[in-house]
């Protein structure tokens, strides 16, 4: 699993993903389904460009052609929350 703090950055082998702030906002899960709840923008930088995706507990992503969970997104005092992310097999 991988904890990235709000507002910093988390470097895979060729993508970058950077942490927005959190808040209580829709996104949608990965069976495609909209919820409600605590979520985050995560921008993916690669060569190729960007891509913003809204997560919360509950989304994939995909970060250097693997799938990703967003198993927890979990807002703290002074934008210091997290979001912890882990690798589908």
């Amino acid at each position: 699993m991988i904890e990235i703090t709000e507002t910093t950055v988390w470097t895979a082998s060729r993508t970058r993903v950077a942490v927005g702030t959190i808040f209580e906002r829709e996104y949608r899960a990965a069976d495609g389904t909209t919820r409600t709840g605590p979520a985050a923008p995560l921008y993916l930088y690669t060569d190729q460009g960007e891509d913003k995706v809204v997560g919360g507990a509950g989304s994939h992503l995909t970060i250097d052609d693997e799938e990703w969970e967003v198993v927890l997104v979990e807002p703290r005092p002074d934008n210091r929350g997290r979001v912890v992310l882990r690798r589908l097999a």
